[in-house]
């Protein structure tokens, strides 16, 4: 994902570690909850704080929501 996160397309900072908002994280696309599968064709980078606010919902759930 070229160290972008693909939620909210802003660099992420490869030195920051869990739970520092800009750190990075592995995102679901179809959360694991909701059925979604481990493999690399539904993961995706995304910021730590990006990612705690979509949960377990699809990015443009989310988004909408705003």
């Amino acid at each position: 994902d070229d160290w972008t996160c693909q939620l909210c397309m802003l660099p992420l900072d490869m030195t920051a570690q869990a739970p520092m908002p800009l750190s990075p994280t592995i995102d679901h696309t179809l959360a694991l909850a909701n059925g979604g599968t481990h493999e690399p064709s539904n993961v995706q980078a995304a910021h730590f704080h990006c990612n705690v606010t979509k949960g377990d919902r699809l990015w443009t759930d989310v988004r909408m929501s705003s």
